[in-house]
């Protein structure tokens, strides 16, 4: 998306002269840290070397061992176990303040309302209230069709898979397939017949469609055959009506002012699944999301009254021909009512583990780590899952969350499947600013993560102290032994940074085998100011030359619009302070609850790097990218990784590099007895 339009020529020319002379003094414009979330089925135990790759290794030994586990006491303040949630009444997710984080508690529901009647205007109000109790939330699952007819999915399966952590755990049943329609430009294509990419550093993605029908001037933004469910519907500026024909309709099945249909006041839906905010650039352009599920059952277009220059994204999943599916209704009956009551309840409480905490088992240590020294904070014998972990960390050490490492390893394996500094991993990785979402986050102090980690034989869970100063850890994990269930996936989460790179479309993530891609976290370092984030996210999925996923900007994937300010929603924010043009170092997150996205061969993740291209700065100067991938390998193709000399697999910064101001004051160590 393009802020050229909105910047004065004059100001965006003198930002980068000022950024060209800076840029020859710290020999970095930009330094990105990108950190993917995969879940992953590999040959338990096993591990492919990639020659091209210095994080890669052959062999790993399987562990055979009984179930047990080791664990060791300690007298730091975690709750050790879960209490209560009270009853409250539930108010919208605030986007830029924060509450102390709450014990992991079991899943909120609520008492059923009425049922809503067909209507374009809101059936809810702007702050619903909802009695909470605490009743575990149902885990929804795609079971395969019996041989007698099935009952359709419902509403209720589609509100729960909104909470569902435990189904991302598993692989997804053959013939599902996630995709997105969206603006970008269509300059930008692929010629099969040369095996060549024509156009693609189109920007201006604004006012692009599948096509404008001829005989209503309706311009179809969206359109999908066969049994499927829209996720996700993202405007930087929704323009006219926005209507949806199911089902091979001729008429619209519904129809809404695109703008309201954000609205907190005039949405048919209710918050948090809508959200939006009037940026501060662009006047009454608005960053605009909706995650309510629209489920179809044999098809669904999606058209704007007509050809408005407006930028938008529809993220959908479509589902085997055989499947039913009960096609979306705004009536919704009693069951469908409390059913969406519950997930909102769960998502207006971020900081809670969706599924409870009943039955875990508990591995606790806290310890002084001296410099250089590495701890195994869990050792669990499996089969099991780790279901939550937490973390606090002090150190006098200002870059302390950059500078303690976390590792996990799974089966016995060599090679860590998770691999990342502590900050990093827990969506923060520049200093401990508190924000809430539904699986990660920091509150109080306390980095949680809800992210379910399943594993056969074993599990281990070493942190290491590579910074120059002691640092003091707290380490809990909550684990739950017992049979995985039948497609249990391995949790990865690999990071990854480049001290420089002129790649165009920078690689996230290029793997292969099956899994889901279940989030992404991305950790600009601005060093001279003005707008880092043109480039369009890229998805291919199992080998096709033509994304499944083509965006419209950086700050668009991550839910924001006209560049990118703090906020916390349950599956998207900015969880550092400021705005772009103030604030040089961002966090910026996205997970992918409902929509993740499975692949059953290969996945290939990129976003433009539109610094030295089109953002004013001479071609022959590259834009330096920090880049931290958390990678779910089996193979990690090199040739997207063509700077290997650059790449780096370790948290310690480059030489001679200091980040200016500091990034992690420092503070008195609390002590660990």
């Amino acid at each position: 998306m393009s802020l050229g339009g909105l910047l004065p020529a004059a100001r965006y020319r003198d930002r980068f002269q000022e950024g060209e002379r800076t840029m020859r003094v710290e020999r970095a414009l930009y330094t990105i840290l990108a950190l993917s979330w995969i879940l992953w089925q590999g040959a338990p135990g096993t591990a492919q070397q990639n020659a091209g790759d210095p994080g890669s290794a052959t062999g790993a030994a399987v562990v055979s061992s009984t179930a047990s586990v080791d664990v060791p006491s300690a007298s730091a303040q975690v709750p050790a176990q879960p209490a209560p949630v009270p009853a409250a009444t539930q108010v919208p997710v605030p986007t830029a303040t924060h509450t102390p984080l709450p014990t992991p508690t079991p899943t909120p529901t609520s008492t059923t309302t009425p049922t809503s009647t067909f209507t374009s205007t809101a059936t809810y109000t702007s702050t619903p209230t909802f009695t909470v109790t605490s009743t575990p939330t149902p885990t929804s699952t795609f079971t395969p069709t019996p041989t007698s007819t099935p009952t359709p999915l419902g509403a209720a399966h589609f509100y729960d898979r909104l909470i569902d952590l435990d189904r991302l755990a598993t692989l997804e049943q053959p013939g599902v397939a996630a995709k997105q329609f969206s603006s970008y430009n269509r300059e930008s294509r692929y010629d099969p017949d040369k095996d060549e990419y024509i156009g693609w550093d189109a920007n201006g993605d604004a006012g692009y469609y599948i096509r404008v029908e001829p005989d209503t001037g309706e311009a179809v933004m969206a359109e999908m055959e066969g049994p499927g469910c829209i996720w996700r519907i993202w405007s930087a500026n929704p323009k006219g009506r926005i209507r949806f024909y199911f089902d091979g309709a001729t008429t619209p099945s519904l129809e809404f002012d695109f703008n309201d249909l954000f609205s907190k006041d005039k949405s048919p839906f209710p918050r948090p699944l809508v959200w939006q905010r009037r940026a501060d650039l662009g006047g009454d352009n608005p960053a605009s999301n909706c995650y309510m599920p629209i489920p179809f059952a044999k098809s669904c277009k999606v058209t704007s009254d007509k050809a408005h220059r407006q930028y938008y994204h529809i993220g959908y999943s479509l589902f085997p021909k055989d499947t039913r599916v009960s096609t979306f209704r705004l009536e919704r009956t009693p069951e469908e009512e409390a059913a969406l009551q519950r997930v909102c309840n769960v998502l207006l409480q971020p900081g809670v583990d969706p599924q409870g905490a009943d039955g875990l088992q508990w591995v606790e240590k806290a310890e002084s780590l001296a410099p250089g020294q590495s701890l195994a904070v869990a050792d669990l014998k499996g089969p099991g899952t780790i279901r939550q972990l937490f973390a606090k960390l002090a150190s006098q050490d200002r870059y302390a969350r950059r500078k303690v490492l976390l590792q996990i390893f799974w089966d016995g394996n060599e090679i860590p499947a998770v691999e990342a500094p502590i900050g990093d991993f827990f969506g923060e990785a520049w200093q401990e600013n508190p924000y809430k979402s539904l699986p990660m986050g920091i509150g109080d102090d306390l980095n949680y993560c809800f992210w379910r980690m399943p594993f056969h034989q074993s599990a281990r869970v070493v942190v290491t102290n590579q910074g120059e100063h002691p640092a003091n850890l707290h380490f809990k994990a909550g684990w739950l032994p017992g049979d995985l269930p039948a497609g249990a996936t391995l949790f990865h989460a690999r990071w990854r940074r480049d001290i420089s790179s002129s790649e165009f479309d920078y690689p996230i993530l290029d793997c292969t085998g099956s899994g889901r891609l279940v989030g992404a976290v991305l950790y600009p370092d601005n060093l001279v100011g003005g707008w880092w984030g043109e480039g369009d996210e890229k998805i291919y999925v199992d080998g096709e030359k033509f994304p499944s996923f083509f965006g419209t900007g950086s700050e668009d994937y991550f839910g924001d619009a006209w560049g990118i300010r703090d906020f916390a929603n349950p599956y998207h924010g900015c969880s550092s302070k400021g705005d772009w043009e103030k604030v040089r170092r961002q966090s910026l997150y996205r997970w992918h609850i409902a929509d993740d996205i499975p692949f059953a061969q290969s996945l290939r993740f990129t976003m433009e790097n539109y610094a030295a291209h089109h953002a004013g700065l001479p071609k022959n100067i590259s834009a330096p990218w920090l880049t931290g991938i958390r990678l779910p390998v089996e193979r990690i193709s090199s040739s997207l990784f063509r700077s290997a000399s650059e790449s780096r697999r370790d948290p310690r910064f480059p030489e001679r590099w200091m980040p200016n101001p500091p990034v992690f004051e420092s503070r008195p160590l609390p002590s660990s007895k």
